[in-house]
């Protein structure tokens, strides 16, 4: 900074890494030294100003959108910050009705500036909130084995996971998907887990692994569209 004195100084100024809700559009434009400091604030909550760790405001939700067209000029996420994401949507071309209705937000007059609707203590009871879903143990070995199929080398894993995977899902593979399955049940208006619930959201969470062989080619739907198929074939009792 430069002061109207004309002494120079450097000050810290926060960036939008502090925050409680961050929506980061196309991620894949940003730089690895950028994506770095993204990783860092979804791990660990904070964020490196020069050689020491600053501690943010805990970051409690990521929303990133990736350009799946153009290539020229993005930096493909690496394994570690895929896994701090907890799925992967894809987001389809809108039918006429939703067409239409983005037409005239983006070519009629300028919207209200937004105003909150939600404060940091109700954001972070209703991210706790899903971890009070009982979850039976059944479901629970379930879940491990749905993650241990995706293993090349596992007695469990389908023929096609056995011709076209590489590398398997990790631990946090289970965690994420019974979180997921305690997501679906509370949407469905139940406080248990059932098994449905893991294979309902089984694609969308697999879509960020690294064993996704589609988006080592560039394909991001390979792998997806032959989830269901993996899922089923796995033995839903002990």
């Amino acid at each position: 900074m430069e002061s109207s004195q004309g002494h120079r100084d450097f000050a810290f100024r926060r960036g939008p890494l502090f925050a409680n809700l961050v929506h980061v559009d196309e991620i894949n434009r940003a730089t690895p030294k950028t994506q770095a400091a993204l990783l860092e604030a979804m791990q660990n909550g904070s964020s490196q100003q020069a050689t020491r760790p600053t501690a943010a405001r805990t970051v409690s939700f990521v929303l990133a959108t990736q350009n799946p067209i153009e290539m020229e000029g993005t930096f493909p996420l690496p394994e570690a910050e895929l896994d701090r994401f907890f799925y992967k949507l894809r987001v389809e071309f809108p039918p006429g009705r939703d067409a239409c209705g983005h037409l005239r937000l983006t070519t009629g007059r300028a919207a209200a500036p937004p105003a909150p609707v939600v404060s940091r203590e109700e954001l972070h009871e209703l991210l706790a909130l899903p971890r009070e879903v009982l979850v039976a143990d059944d479901v629970y070995r379930r879940a491990a084995r749905m993650v241990r199929a995706t293993h090349p080398e596992s007695p469990e894993a389908p023929d096609a996971v056995r011709r076209s995977v590489r590398l398997g899902g990790e631990p946090a593979r289970r965690a994420g998907l019974s979180l997921g399955g305690k997501v679906k049940a509370l949407l469905a208006g139940r406080f248990n887990v059932a098994y449905g619930d893991l294979e309902a959201m089984a694609c969308r969470r697999c879509a960020t692994d690294p064993f996704e062989p589609g988006r080592r080619r560039g394909k991001t739907s390979t792998a997806t569209a032959r989830c269901g198929r993996r899922w089923t074939s796995v033995r839903r009792t002990a």
